[in-house]
């Protein structure tokens, strides 16, 4: 009997640790602008393309429901000189947000740049700052916030990534993250 219940904690245990290791994901396709870009298939994503004179703006959202500030935000825009100076432009405004709400938990952990799996150079931030709700209540709140630059039909655009969540909860999301952003595939 001890051998049967030992065979059947190993193959719960083994059977958790394989559904562990391959989480199910979807693929979402920026089709105007040249994108693809996996989730885990838990996560509801809503992903929008809109024409804006004569190119095309995309916004895409996934959050998970059990777990409130989760979020993850593309938004592919023109133009993009290049990551470096699109990303300072950007740290310009998250620091002047700051310095204007007198966000005391306004905290730049990290930035640099690198390249995507797929040879793309990208610019990086990691922050921490105070997300104020419709109710007046403080969340701090982390972010690591990315931008590419990809080329379709001649025309440069812009790869704004935003991965957030409540501070507490930022190192049980930022291997997703991670695995989100490096999903990405340019056409």
């Amino acid at each position: 009997m001890k051998k049967v219940t030992l065979m059947i904690v190993v193959a719960t245990m083994m059977t958790g640790l394989c559904s562990a290791q391959d989480t199910e994901t979807t693929t979402y396709f920026g089709e105007k602008n040249g994108f693809e870009i996996d989730f885990p298939s838990d996560w509801g994503v809503s992903l929008v393309e809109t024409k804006v004179m004569f190119a095309y703006n995309t916004t895409l959202i996934g959050v998970i429901g059990d777990t409130p500030g989760a979020v993850v935000q593309l938004r592919v825009t023109y133009p993009c000189k290049n990551p470096k100076s699109d990303m300072k432009s950007w740290l310009s405004i998250f620091e002047k947000g700051a310095k204007k709400s007198k966000d005391p938990k306004f905290l730049i952990h990290s930035q640099g740049e690198g390249s995507t799996p797929g040879g793309k150079e990208f610019s990086y931030v990691d922050y921490t700052y105070t997300l104020v709700g419709e109710d007046g209540q403080g969340t701090i709140t982390r972010r690591k916030f990315y931008v590419t630059c990809n080329s379709i039909k001649g025309t440069r655009f812009s790869f704004a990534f935003f991965f957030e969540t409540n501070e507490q909860d930022w190192d049980k999301f930022k291997t997703i993250y991670e695995n989100i952003f490096n999903s990405v595939t340019y056409k």
